[in-house]
């Protein structure tokens, strides 16, 4: 894509060493969220923080469950998650992209873009491999603002359906072939075979 003109940004994080790391020995250009720190970004982020936390104040107090996590932990990572929100919004701003592209949406990052993309009317394409550990319903969050969800396998596709995914938004690209193949290695004459071997 680079040599027809295209150019691509990856983002990274401070705290994301080992994406730093490969993206300085391939010599492909990166940049931080915090890159686009402006003092009117660190008002507003400040400003967003306050509110947010007197809010997670009050549900820490309240929640048996909040209480298991330390007070100094909790309070990072929302100030880290309210940092990446407004940073991600002054890039989008900045840099215009005509197109992003995520892991999935059911991390931080990934549904911040998923949203900013939304919010911008661009295009945003997320990609799942299928690693499914949680209860279902959460599921259908992968497709909540991703333009095109690519799946990896009909299994996956089932799955992200079947939770409440937006079926026009989730293509299968890969692993085609699996639902095929584990039919025919599971046919009851086969395994009966393979058995006897």
């Amino acid at each position: 894509l680079e040599a027809a003109g295209v150019d691509i940004r990856y983002l990274t994080a401070p705290a994301e060493m080992p994406f730093e790391l490969t993206l300085m020995e391939e010599g492909l250009p990166y940049t931080h969220p915090f890159s686009y720190l402006s003092p009117e970004v660190e008002e507003t982020t400040e400003s967003a923080y306050r509110q947010v936390r007197a809010a997670w104040r009050e549900k820490v107090l309240t929640s048996p469950l909040l209480n298991h996590f330390t007070l100094p932990i909790q309070d990072k990572s929302l100030r880290m998650q309210v940092e990446n929100f407004y940073l991600f919004r002054e890039m989008f701003a900045q840099e215009k992209p005509d197109f992003v592209l995520a892991l999935h949406e059911l991390n931080s990052w990934g549904k911040m873009l998923g949203y900013l993309s939304h919010e911008y009317k661009i295009p945003c394409v997320t990609l799942q491999e299928g690693l499914y550990y949680a209860p279902a319903g959460i599921y259908r969050f992968h497709t909540e603002y991703s333009t095109a969800c690519l799946v990896w396998g009909d299994a996956t596709q089932e799955i992200l359906v079947r939770s409440g995914g937006s079926t026009d938004k989730i293509f299968v690209v890969g692993n085609t072939h699996l639902a095929a193949a584990i039919a025919q290695a599971t046919h009851p004459e086969v395994v009966c075979k393979t058995k006897e071997e």
